[in-house]
């Protein structure tokens, strides 16, 4: 699955989760608006339910046949050459690195589907993680975090942000984890972008939540 349909699964199923928390929050306070919060719900359901299935659970599907070889060999090269090295690091590596930054936090990232392509990751039930590969390597890695609105979720949110940058860069101290993401939600609800390190990372923000990217920088 390319890297914007996977996106869009993942802004689906998080605007599926935020339709179906807040039609029955409104249903619940507002008896008046309880068959517009049920048909909200159903939306918010039907959203959830086919992109949980390709997040999650989507089998691989049949391998395309392979190219003739002087072809592939061509066609790698290039997007190697577009796209830069990746992290020197794989989905279980980042994951470890992830873990060890948020020890004592109850945040935890997991692989819970890994591809040649692609790799996907739990880190919170207001967080998820997809990864794209390149030879096992990882070659962009994209966080989407959806607040349900309470406090411990937002702050889950920001944590999974600064375990993030420690799961591509372990050695960068807490401080500076902590002025990038300062300096990135400056603009926010707008785009903005940061190179430290050597890495590109980038923090916007939507209706079905906040998208956290990191790149290596060309």
């Amino acid at each position: 699955m390319g890297v914007w349909i996977t996106s869009a699964v993942i802004i689906a199923f998080w605007a599926g989760v935020y339709l179906s928390i807040k039609a029955g929050v409104r249903g619940v306070r507002d008896p008046l608006f309880r068959r517009q919060a049920i048909a909200r719900g159903c939306v918010g359901l039907l959203l959830m339910a086919p992109a949980t299935w390709l997040l999650l659970l989507e089998p691989d599907g049949p391998k395309k046949e392979a190219a003739p070889r002087q072809h592939s060999e061509s066609t790698t090269s290039s997007d190697a050459a577009r796209q830069g090295k990746p992290f020197p690091l794989t989905p279980a590596q980042f994951a470890a690195n992830f873990n060890a930054a948020a020890k004592g936090s109850g945040l935890r990232a997991e692989v819970v589907k890994s591809s040649d392509a692609t790799a996907r990751m739990f880190m919170s039930k207001n967080c998820a993680g997809v990864f794209t590969l390149q030879d096992g390597q990882i070659a962009g890695a994209m966080v989407l975090g959806a607040p349900d609105g309470s406090v411990q979720a937002s702050a889950d949110v920001v944590l999974c942000v600064l375990y993030s940058m420690a799961g591509v860069r372990p050695e960068m101290p807490k401080s500076r984890r902590a002025d990038i993401a300062s300096k990135l939600t400056e603009r926010l609800p707008e785009r903005s972008s940061a190179v430290e390190d050597g890495v590109e990372f980038s923090l916007s923000k939507s209706e079905a939540g906040v998208l956290f990217t990191m790149t290596p920088a060309s």
